[in-house]
């Protein structure tokens, strides 16, 4: 029986380009609500080959290791008194969110030239709070949509890629003296 071990290491390459942009929007159209929006592209790449023990690990204009190409976000915030129901000095906010990111690749060596990749993540979450000036108690869900894709490749056979925590509902309360 013959058992390898695997040793990780980071490569450098002579330079990559390429051009991006990033985009952020935030917009108030009143004191008590919020909406934000931010977008991603890039096309970074290899400009040679990069080799590692004679193997071409990246050949040129392949995609950097685990950059997504896509990325965007939206958030949504809206606060309001709850005095018109009786109940004085709190305040109730619901806020929800949105991220996208593109799949990612993965090279590496495990024996012979290895290519992992993830999956398209949308992952979204919403919560509702009342708030006081000492507490807040916040109803929430992450990962809304229960989303079970990969957040990023593999790093082997002996490495399951990271996944996202399933749907999660829960309370929050929080005091500051």
């Amino acid at each position: 029986i013959s058992v390898g071990i695997g040793v990780a290491g980071v490569i450098n390459s002579e330079s990559v380009s390429g051009m991006g942009i990033d985009a952020n929007l935030t917009f108030q159209p009143s004191e008590r609500l919020n909406f934000g929006l931010s977008v991603g592209w890039n096309d970074l790449t290899f400009d040679s080959d990069v080799l590692e023990l004679g193997t071409v690990l990246f050949e040129k204009g392949n995609r950097l290791n685990q950059s997504p190409e896509y990325t965007a976000g939206v958030t949504a915030e809206y606060m309001f008194p709850l005095d018109s129901f009786g109940l004085d000095n709190l305040t109730g906010r619901i806020s929800a969110s949105a991220n996208y990111s593109s799949e990612q690749v993965r090279r590496f060596l495990f024996g012979t030239l290895q290519t992992t990749e993830s999956d398209e993540i949308l992952h979204a979450n919403i919560n509702v709070s009342v708030e006081s000036d000492q507490w807040t108690t916040s109803l929430f869900v992450n990962n809304l949509a229960n989303e079970d894709g990969r957040v990023e490749p593999a790093t082997g056979a002996f490495s399951p890629p990271a996944r996202l925590r399933p749907r999660t509902i829960g309370l929050q309360v929080s005091f500051e003296y």
